[in-house]
């Protein structure tokens, strides 16, 4: 089985990428646009992508079975290529979703409790806490928080919204 894997190949990604493939499977890691994907594509049979894959590059790789984008979003595939050559395409919906609602939340708690300024006022010797709270550094219980679009993110999103005690509104094209 050969697997060609494009996209970011930094050794610690490579190497967590080769722990996880089959046995006996030969893991070919390039990055995206690298000039060798050409000769790798005719023996890839699995194509595991960060990086665009065109018409013609579905073409060239005659085994191929599945194009396995590592992410969401199909837009840097040529679905309709894929579909002619009879090559199902697979995202990791969902996949990342808890980790992109814990940085929401992190940025908002950044955002709202003001730490870029109190990080740059404090480092630059100034620390006016009585200001600090004077300029709006407030808690997030009972505030509320819009979310547009209640995809995979926005649902992960909404426990840790409600464990800081905040109201929840959301536009979405489909009503729960």
């Amino acid at each position: 089985m050969n697997i060609l894997y494009m996209g970011p190949c930094m050794p610690e990604y490579v190497a967590l990428v080769e722990g996880l493939k089959p046995q006996g499977a030969v893991l070919t890691a390039l990055p995206g646009g690298h000039a060798d994907i050409w000769q790798a594509l005719p023996s890839a049979e699995f194509l595991v992508t960060l990086a665009p894959v065109t018409a013609q590059m579905i073409a060239a790789a005659r085994r191929l079975r599945l194009i396995q984008v590592a992410g969401i979003g199909y837009e840097k595939i040529d679905v309709a290529a894929a579909a002619k050559a009879g090559v199902p395409v697979a995202i990791t919906a969902g996949s990342n979703a808890n980790t992109v609602a814990e940085h929401v939340m992190a940025l908002v708690l950044s955002l709202y409790r003001r730490v870029p300024y109190a990080d740059r006022t404090m480092k630059a010797g100034d620390w006016t806490q009585l200001e600090f709270y004077r300029a709006g550094n407030f808690e997030l219980a009972g505030k509320t928080l819009g979310l547009v679009g209640l995809g995979n993110v926005g649902r992960s999103i909404v426990p840790k919204a409600k464990g800081f005690g905040m109201n929840l509104i959301y536009h979405d094209v489909r009503r729960l």
